[in-house]
C-alpha cells in the first residue's frame, strides 16, 4: 500500500516553487501472510499527481517534461 510519508519545496528551472510529495509503498514479509512490513519503493510526484524523477539528491526532474527541479531541503531524498 502506498503511503505519504512527507513533502519538500523544490524550485523549477522556470522559477516557480513546488511541492514534491514522498510515497513509500511497504511490502510484508515473513511467514505467510507476512509479520514484518518492509519499505519497498519511494516514488515522487508533485502536488498535481506528475511523477518526478531522482537525478541525484538535491536535483529532480518532472518524468513528462523535463522540467528540472533544485531543493537543499533537509526532507529532500
Amino acid at each position: 500500500m502506498l503511503r505519504h510519508m512527507g513533502a519538500f519545496t523544490a524550485r523549477g528551472g522556470d522559477g516557480r516553487n513546488y511541492t514534491v510529495n514522498v510515497y513509500y509503498d511497504f511490502i510484508r514479509v515473513g511467514p505467510p501472510g507476512g509479520s514484518e512490513e518492509v519499505e519497498w519503493v519511494k516514488q515522487l510526484r508533485l502536488a498535481d499527481g506528475r511523477e518526478v524523477q531522482t537525478v541525484r539528491r538535491g536535483e529532480y526532474r518532472v518524468a513528462d517534461g523535463g522540467l528540472v527541479l533544485r531543493s537543499d531541503s533537509p526532507e529532500a531524498p
